[in-house]
């Protein structure tokens, strides 16, 4: 007994040393920053995308390359303490292939001398057939019909046309009976042809029937657009849509001001075949001017078309702050509702959420 519970107290301090690595580990994940760095060149057709991604002094670290000089090339590393997982990985895996090619290739080689030995016999089969048909051939005869005797095909041929001349064609109205020479009665069905006024009035009556098909269905399309753009109003200037815009808000612009690069430098040259859309692209980004770092300088040319740059970008952000927001936006009940409105492209969902909810506050209070 005394052993046992050793033992069971060995196993307890092993799983709660584990618990507490497993805490620790947590806890670093979601307060240790994660930090990345981006450097973005373009020089004429030549691109070249450089990305890093680093936690806990490069504990865990990955790097992304991107490089276009007329072909694509993509090389990527992740290395957990220094160790490359990613080649180990693909190294394993080009084991595997080369092996499974070799078995392959084995397989191979056995079907094909299989195939021969096959092909092989059955030629030699084929040989005996043959000849074994050639000696039946010289030892039998043809069989001979007794003279006057008919046979299956020719019985069979004579009751037809027997039975065909017994048959009389029968005359619908609007249809003459007519006899060929020297053959059975065939049936003519001649039709009056419609005149000059018929046809203009028929196809005046398909038009007409077109036409008003066509603005019955402008009309319906019209009344259902008119509908939707009341629900879609109604629904923008609702409380529902208010809160979830304000959550949205209040949690999205930190959010994003937490996870964009908090350094930018570099050049960014462009222009347009026309100064005019230079100059109005250039009225564009002056908007944002105020998001734009100052060492991130843009510079338009007003004389060719060109799309240059060098930057370089730098951040870091933190798992748990990240989380907290995107939760508290997310688990919004006035955001589900959005989301749902968004996915069904229809605004009634929001009031069939609603209505459904107050059923079942209904129900409840009931039971209580």
């Amino acid at each position: 007994m005394a052993i046992l519970l050793y033992v069971l107290g060995i196993i307890g301090k092993i799983l709660l040393i584990l618990l507490c690595v497993l805490l620790v580990l947590l806890v670093l994940l979601l307060l240790v920053p994660f930090r990345y760095s981006a450097d973005i060149r373009k020089q004429g057709d030549a691109v070249g995308v450089h990305a890093r991604v680093s936690w806990l002094f490069r504990a865990i670290w990955f790097r992304f390359d991107f490089i276009h000089e007329g072909k694509n090339t993509k090389t990527s590393d992740l290395r957990v303490f220094g160790i490359p997982v990613l080649k180990l990985i693909t190294g394993r895996k080009s084991g595997k292939g080369r092996a499974k090619t070799r078995k392959q290739r084995d397989g191979a080689a056995g079907k094909r001398k299989t195939g021969t030995d096959e092909a092989s016999k059955q030629e030699t089969a084929g040989k005996k057939s043959a000849f074994a048909q050639g000696e039946g051939k010289e030892n039998s005869a043809p069989a001979k019909l007794e003279p006057g005797k008919k046979t299956h095909t020719e019985e069979e041929a004579e009751r037809r046309m027997r039975e065909g001349a017994k048959k009389k064609p029968t005359v619908r109205p609007g249809e003459r009976a007519e006899k060929a020479q020297g053959g059975p009665e065939v049936r003519v069905f001649h039709r009056r042809q419609p005149g000059l006024a018929e046809r203009l009035s028929a196809r005046i009556m398909a038009f007409a029937g077109k036409v008003k098909r066509a603005v019955k269905k402008i009309f319906s399309n019209l009344t259902e657009a008119c509908g939707k753009i009341r629900q879609w109003n109604t629904y923008l200037h609702s409380e529902q849509f208010r809160d979830a815009f304000r959550v949205i808000k209040d949690q999205g612009i930190p959010l994003l001001r937490h996870v964009l690069p908090r350094k930018a430098e570099g050049t960014v040259e462009f222009g347009m075949e026309d100064p005019a859309d230079t100059g109005e692209l250039l009225g564009a980004a002056a908007m944002f001017f105020a998001l734009i770092p100052e060492d991130l300088r843009i510079v338009p040319d007003f004389t060719q078309r060109k799309l240059e740059a060098d930057v370089t970008l730098r951040g870091h952000m933190i798992l748990l702050p990240v989380l907290v927001r995107t939760l508290r936006i997310f688990l919004n009940k006035n955001v589900k509702t959005l989301i749902r409105v968004i996915r069904k492209k229809n605004p009634d969902a929001a009031s069939e959420h609603k209505s459904s909810g107050q059923d079942q506050k209904r129900n409840s209070n009931r039971e209580d």
